[in-house]
């Protein structure tokens, strides 16, 4: 049975988890609204407030060492975290420069489904590019 301190922090990152995902279901009722207007200023808006809140999503997967960082220190990999960063940025690129890059397979490339995976995935990697690894204590 897990002590009454580690019950309270994951009923804490819970709470987190469910308020972010409330916030892009928010989000997600607006992008369809902006898409339906055809107004891609606010599309592109609200995917990139989406993406956002994705990766941090990805971020509170990783809390645990989100804490490690902060009381034991961390180890910067720039290879994981350029990685990170460029799963994050793919989502929050606009709209039209998706088409102009991709052609015809835009549409995979915009599938909500690829960006919310890749921003998450890019949350968990940002986090872990500032992993210490235990082997390194």
């Amino acid at each position: 049975m897990r002590n009454k301190k580690d019950v309270v922090k994951i009923l804490i990152v819970i709470s987190a988890g469910i308020l972010l995902l409330n916030l892009v279901g928010n989000f997600s009722a607006k992008i369809k609204i902006a898409s339906g207007r055809m107004n891609i200023q606010e599309y592109d808006k609200y995917r990139v407030i989406i993406a956002s809140l994705m990766t941090l999503l990805g971020a509170l997967i990783e809390w645990r060492n989100i804490v490690k960082i902060f009381t034991k220190g961390f180890c910067f990999r720039l290879s994981g975290f350029i990685i990170a960063i460029l799963l994050i940025l793919f989502p929050m690129i606009p709209w039209e420069i998706m088409l102009s890059i991709f052609k015809l397979k835009a549409a995979t490339y915009l599938s909500a489904y690829i960006s919310t995976s890749l921003s998450i995935l890019g949350g968990i990697l940002l986090v872990r590019s500032f992993r210490k690894y235990e082997e390194e204590t």
